[in-house]
């Protein structure tokens, strides 16, 4: 009985973002950090029972409030509310070395409010207010640690943050004046001034970290909590994805030339991305620029579905490529988290298998929305093709400095027994990032999967032969009979000295 009345009831819309600015004026009662995850679940539920159409309208809040859940829309929703509940349980145990308990929950909550209320909201004023809490809460969240890096970190996103919501803001002043409303359903179809597409475009691409306006992000994401920089990676930058097809009116003639620009500059970023992260050292901050090129791709995907709306294939790409990439980067994000604090070899290998599903190899998420994406492709952009392929080696050279970079880490800070933390990983942090694996691996199976081809494995298949190429060791001069001889002789000198230590208690 309760299910219909949730859908006859506009309450789980209404509760999903006002929850968790309830919950921040009691975040610092005794049970406090269990409202972390608590304040997820009304959007969780609401992206799973209410169907694609349903909405509520204020007409009496702002210029006339309307929230309500369309068909992308409901699969934004369900990426992001799962993400952030998982990301409150992983920090329900998982404080901040240095911050305040009190601060983080208050600003974890206001962010969550923020992220939601921007998802389901139908009307530009909804949105805006949703993206600039998101964004200004999130500082609060980056900047905990009252370190100078963090601190610096902080102020560098915050400067940016706010220079794209002034953008945007502008961007929704012109767009509202020009089509007389603050409805999005209103934008469709509409020719929309030049300033407030460039203003639009410029606010959300530094959501989306186009090239020359990415520098706040690999800063806040190597300096952030793991579980913030899940979550800004994960859920918070594809607000600029969600913001571009909402406020640009699709097919329109005002609009085709962003569109192909964006189709351009995604391609742009997805290897811009990966030359700069290939010269890092630290393993969020290589994340970090792989977020970069796959919000590159994110991009491309989301200037062709603006040329071309009618097309649901490439809408569908767009949709499974978001939840592909934003779950497998949290769990990445929270994986890194726990191995710094055990230095664990099984962990380890875990986010090797993670790494692989963010490539891209057959029987997981990223076989499935790659391919979704080249099936998608459009006849006359057939010839971007190629550069998926060549994207997808870059992001395997990519994930093997990431893994290098983490073995790095694990040779400096000594073995498992000798490596000493302040604190341990609590049993929610294993459980919150444990069911995100979990999910990472197996939603796939939800769908069919693009059948096996050796065409697409082959750039995988070249950039760990790469790789391995990369990691040998040095050769000396004479090559392959020098070395035989050195490993003959390492072999005699091994079994000579155990002889030694051993020959008395043979003799015995």
């Amino acid at each position: 009985m309760l299910q219909p009345v949730l859908l006859e009831l506009p309450f789980l819309l209404l509760l999903a973002p006002l929850l968790p600015l309830c919950f921040a004026l009691v975040a610092n009662d005794r049970i406090g950090q269990w409202l972390l995850p608590v304040a997820a679940l009304p959007a969780l539920v609401a992206a799973f029972v209410l169907p694609a159409g349903t909405s509520v309208a204020l007409p009496w809040v702002l210029l006339g409030v309307q929230w309500g859940i369309d068909a992308t829309g409901q699969v934004f929703l369900l990426v992001t509310a799962l993400l952030w509940l998982l990301a409150g349980l992983y920090s329900v145990s998982g404080t901040p070395a240095g911050a305040s308990w009190w601060r983080f929950r208050v600003f974890f909550l206001l962010t969550l409010s923020g992220n939601v209320l921007l998802v389901i909201a139908q009307d530009m004023g909804s949105f805006f207010l949703g993206f600039a809490l998101m964004g200004l809460a999130a500082y609060g969240l980056i900047a905990q640690q009252a370190s100078v890096t963090t601190r610096r970190a902080g102020r560098i996103y915050l400067i940016w943050t706010v220079l794209g919501e002034v953008l945007l803001f502008a961007g929704a002043v012109f767009t509202a004046g020009a089509i007389g409303s603050v409805y999005f359903s209103e934008v469709v179809g509409k020719e929309l001034p030049l300033a407030a597409v460039i203003l639009v475009t410029l606010g959300l691409g530094i959501k989306v970290a186009l090239p020359g306006l990415h520098v706040w992000l690999p800063i806040a994401h190597g300096a952030a909590p793991p579980a913030v920089s899940a979550l800004l990676s994960g859920v918070m930058v594809k607000a600029g994805i969600l913001g571009l097809v909402r406020f640009l009116p699709a097919g329109a003639a005002s609009t085709v030339w962003v569109a192909e620009w964006l189709v351009w500059l995604g391609l742009v970023g997805a290897f811009y991305g990966v030359v700069f992260g290939l010269r890092q050292t630290a393993p969020k901050v290589i994340l970090a620029y792989s977020t970069m090129s796959q919000l590159g791709v994110l991009t491309l995907l989301t200037g062709l579905v603006l040329q071309a709306p009618a097309d649901a294939a490439l809408a569908m790409a767009l949709v499974l490529y978001v939840a592909h990439h934003a779950w497998v980067k949290g769990a990445l994000f929270l994986g890194v988290g726990l191995f710094k604090q055990t230095l664990s070899w099984w962990l380890l290998g875990v986010l090797v298998i993670l790494a692989l599903v963010l490539i891209g190899v057959p029987l997981t998420s990223g076989a499935l929305a790659k391919g979704s994406v080249k099936a998608a492709l459009p006849a006359d952009w057939q010839h971007l093709a190629l550069g998926l392929w060549l994207s997808s080696l870059a992001t395997t050279l990519l994930m093997g400095r990431f893994v290098w970079s983490l073995w790095r880490y694990r040779r400096q800070h000594g073995g498992a027994s000798s490596h000493h933390t302040s604190t341990s990983p609590g049993l929610t942090q294993w459980l919150g990032w444990a069911i995100l694996v979990e999910w990472v691996l197996w939603w796939p199976f939800l769908f069919a999967l693009p059948a096996f081809k050796w065409w697409d494995v082959v750039p995988i298949l070249l950039g760990l032969g790469m790789i391995a190429l990369a990691l040998l060791p040095r050769i000396p001069a004479g090559d392959v009979p020098v070395l035989v001889a050195h490993a003959g002789y390492r072999g005699w000198h091994w079994m000579r000295e155990w002889w030694r230590k051993h020959r008395r208690c043979l003799s015995a």
